[in-house]
């Protein structure tokens, strides 16, 4: 049986999940309403196999007090729960969050990202995904790539592009190649497409 640690001191949102729960079996659900009653449950000898914060609890500041939570619990996978809407979630993300469960979520959908949550996997709903996935391709891109990649998603030839920024042919040639590496496709046209889907210019 999977034991989980629900930080949360909302009364109904914590009533209903455990309800949910309580139809599975092999889910055991351990309910916390502050950080400090969390640490006692978690300084106990039984285990915790996965716990849900929630991201409200972690105060104004939650992207500088979140990597002092998992500092302190290094042995546990942190998922948060989270109203999705504010950059901050995507900012606790990259943080190291292990998963986010939206309070918009059905039950069900709840209760499958748990379980898949507690097979190992990270979860995070499918716009979040994106979003991550975007500030991650464009945190990988140089400033001159970056230049590279607006001028070619504008239809501009390699000795255009080299003319705007006053660089050699031969270097604007080096940055398509590394564009098409780093956006994992096949060549400049399908750099552009990709550059204007993923929303990196």
């Amino acid at each position: 049986m999977s034991r989980i640690l629900l930080i949360d001191d909302n009364e109904l949102f914590g009533t209903s999940i455990c309800v949910a729960m309580e139809a599975k079996s092999d889910l055991e659900l351990v309910r916390a309403c502050s950080l400090e009653q969390a640490d006692d449950i978690l300084s106990a000898p039984e285990p915790v196999d996965l716990i849900l914060l929630r991201q409200d609890l972690l105060g104004q500041n939650s992207v500088s007090a979140f990597p002092g939570f998992l500092k302190d619990h290094p042995a546990h996978p942190v998922a948060l729960v989270s109203d999705c809407r504010s950059s901050t979630t995507l900012k606790l993300m990259e943080a190291g969050a292990f998963g986010i469960i939206s309070r918009s979520m059905s039950l069900d959908s709840a209760i499958t990202a748990i379980q898949y949550m507690l097979t190992g996997a990270r979860y995070f709903p499918y716009d979040l995904h994106q979003a991550l996935a975007v500030s991650a391709a464009k945190n990988d891109l140089t400033l001159r790539e970056s230049l590279t990649l607006m001028h070619l998603s504008q239809g501009l030839s390699n000795k255009e592009i080299a003319r705007q920024m006053g660089l050699e042919e031969t270097t604007i040639k080096l940055q398509v190649k590394r564009l098409i590496s780093k956006l994992g496709v096949s060549n400049r046209t399908q750099v552009a497409v990709a550059a204007i889907g993923r929303q990196l210019v």
